[in-house]
């Protein structure tokens, strides 16, 4: 699995960026990415964005765990963090797939969305236009740091058909338009 993979070259002090294969980098990311690395465990572009803030999505917007950097090169407590996190979230994910029988990865990704939101995630900062910090003091690791990336970083607005670029960072490739499959 590449996720418990990305969490063992973690684990070695080698900062990590783990995307889907759909994910394509249009210009170089690391700058961003290092730009919150010493306040943040682990980094996710955000997804859902509706500005509502709630218990379970104190920035507004909800992660979105198919592209992830965790910060290995950090300090040991960074690097800890990041690692507990990221086997939790499989762990939990994991559960789903064996009760539900679902597919591997979508049941992988869910794991890590109920981790955050039942980990009773906080805001920290939300300066406008780049990383909002979240703590999550009921996570694995009772503390992980949570960068959520400026919605510049990522973008995925369609899944099927036409997409027009935005100058972000990293987009998703677009499928062809939808049919039936029958």
């Amino acid at each position: 699995e590449r996720h418990l993979a990305a969490a063992a070259v973690a684990a070695s002090g080698v900062d990590v960026l783990l995307m889907d294969c759909s994910h394509v980098l249009l210009r170089d990311a690391a700058p961003l990415l290092h730009e919150a690395a010493h306040s943040v465990d682990v980094s996710v572009p955000r997804g859902n964005c509706d500005g509502r803030t709630t218990p379970r999505s104190p920035a507004g917007c909800n992660p979105n765990w198919s592209l992830v950097w965790l910060r290995g090169a950090g300090s040991a407590e960074q690097r800890s963090r990041a690692v507990a996190h990221q086997v939790a979230g499989v762990r939990l994910g994991m559960v789903d797939f064996y009760l539900r029988w679902w597919n591997g990865a979508h049941c992988i990704l869910n794991g890590f969305g109920k981790l955050f939101s039942n980990s009773r995630p906080s805001l920290d900062d939300a300066a406008a236009g780049s990383t909002a910090v979240v703590t999550m003091p009921g996570g694995p690791a009772g503390g992980t740091r949570v960068g959520l990336l400026p919605l510049s970083f990522f973008d995925s607005p369609l899944l099927y058909g036409q997409q027009k670029r935005s100058g972000a960072a990293i987009e998703r490739a677009a499928k062809p338009a939808q049919r039936d499959r029958l």
